[in-house]
């Protein structure tokens, strides 16, 4: 009989990492939680678990567990850390006068005193942080509850859900013509599913997590069935039949987030997350070792599919896929980024201060520009904005590390599998749609990223390292 204290760790376990599930999942509802309300509980939601997780890693006198990529995640870890040390500097006043900002000196001579800073506006700090430390809260719970490979299949399992309901509820609201967002009538892309985002292409990126994620599970259900050991025309009826009935489960997701994705609109989005489906079969097949002959095909047919689909947009079936549209905003989206490096170069080593974007770029505007930007479009253009070029190089290495502890799990594992894979997949459609958008400036997909990230890392070497030390 197991003792009252392994019962005790077992049930504090279960409660912080399934309130860490149930907060992924509920992530998406309040608009992509981003509202400045929303993004403030996950804060202190995130802190909370993370706190319950300390006091167990606490009582359990460990800090890594044993096997892990130690010095990856040290390095990762205490990048990390200087990133956000700086952002938290470059708000402080006391830093050398030469370092602030020149704006500072034009309004020292106002009635009201200002202390400068290397931020052009250290009030925006705050709220950019708590999110920033929430991704990394959401990592670690991640990482830890994820070493565990049934709170991993059980995460998936439940992000997939997630993913599934939204999809439903999207397609549902431009279906039958409603076309609301909550209570709310839709103020944005009203022809496009948005689910419960505002922005087509941010949905379409939490969708394409969404369908990879479908697509894992899927494949774990697969390696798992008995070969059918039939004639070849017996065994593709016994497949057709096991497909119409054991698994239409683990299909049918699969086409109902398609299907929402192919609906959004989103010429980016969709073309990344289907670049994203074609990394995660791939990294599968390197995982199993097949030969050229075998993955070949599987890379080859996504490819098609990918270009099929936006062909196949064109030729009307996706009428959202504007070429008026785009030929209207790659003006400006080129305009808009000559303006960012342009704001780079004028502070390239210091950066506005985290969170200031969008007050830093109003001082280098200029005619070529008619819209609004609030972001940059571009994320490693607006992190090297508000960070600095060294800062953001930091930002960027840090994930990096991590990611690379995932290719090495996907060459190495034999089982699990599925988690550093999926995450390989998951960073290159966030990666590549990050070149376009600004999809990780919402909190419900930044934070389901960082978790996907922290179950590949997590699940990045065997289980075997730890039960043998």
């Amino acid at each position: 009989m197991r003792g009252y204290a392994q019962i005790l760790k077992d049930r504090l376990t279960f409660h912080w990492f399934s309130g860490f599930i149930v907060l992924l999942a509920l992530l998406p509802l309040p608009f992509g939680a981003n509202r400045p309300w929303a993004s403030d509980l996950m804060g202190v939601l995130t802190s909370l678990l993370t706190l319950g997780l300390c006091l167990e890693l606490y009582r359990a006198k460990t800090f890594w567990p044993a096997g892990a990529p130690v010095k990856r995640l040290t390095a990762s870890a205490f990048l990390l850390l200087a990133v956000g040390v700086w952002a938290f500097l470059q708000t402080q006043s006391w830093m050398p006068e030469g370092s602030h900002h020149p704006l500072w000196k034009e309004v020292q001579n106002m009635p009201e005193a200002f202390a400068g800073s290397i931020s052009i506006d250290p009030d925006l700090f705050g709220e950019s942080f708590v999110r920033l430390m929430s991704y990394a809260f959401c990592f670690l719970l991640a990482f830890w509850g994820g070493r565990d490979g049934d709170n991993a299949l059980r995460l998936l399992k439940v992000l997939a859900a997630a993913s599934v309901v939204y999809a439903l509820y999207g397609l549902l609201m431009q279906s039958t013509g409603l076309r609301m967002i909550l209570w709310f009538p839709k103020w944005a892309y009203a022809d496009c599913v948005t689910s419960t985002f505002v922005n087509k292409n941010s949905y379409a990126t939490y969708a394409g997590l969404g369908l990879q994620t479908c697509l894992v599970l899927l494949w774990q259900h697969l390696k798992r069935q008995k070969p059918l050991d039939l004639s070849r025309q017996s065994r593709q009826a016994a497949i057709l039949e096991r497909i119409a009935t054991r698994d239409v489960f683990y299909f049918l997701p699969v086409v109902i987030v398609l299907g929402a994705l192919l609906f959004t609109g989103s010429r980016a989005g969709i073309s990344f997350s289907l670049v994203g489906c074609c990394v995660l079969l791939f990294a599968l097949a390197a995982n199993r070792r097949w030969s050229w002959k075998r993955w070949l095909p599987v890379v080859l047919g996504g490819t098609v599919l990918l270009l099929g689909l936006n062909l196949f947009g064109d030729a009307g079936f996706l009428d959202r896929l504007d070429r008026d549209q785009l030929k209207t905003d790659l003006p400006d989206r080129l305009a808009g980024y000559r303006i960012a490096l342009r704001a780079i170069a004028g502070n390239p080593w210091l950066g506005f201060g985290l969170g200031a974007f969008e007050n830093a770029f109003r001082l280098y505007r200029d005619p070529t520009l008619p819209l609004w930007f609030q972001h940059a479009h571009n994320d490693y253009l607006e992190a090297a904005l508000e960070l600095g070029i060294p800062a953001a190089l930091m930002l960027f290495t840090a994930i990096a590390l991590l990611v690379s502890c995932c290719v090495t799990g996907v060459w190495r594992r034999r089982r699990q599998e599925i988690f550093p894979a999926l995450a390989v997949s998951a960073t290159a459609t966030v990666a590549l749609h990050s070149l376009v958008d600004f999809s990780l400036q919402m909190p419900a997909i930044a934070a389901t990223y960082a978790a996907l990230l922290g179950l590949g890392v997590a699940q990045s070497w065997s289980s075997r390292t730890e039960r043998s030390s």
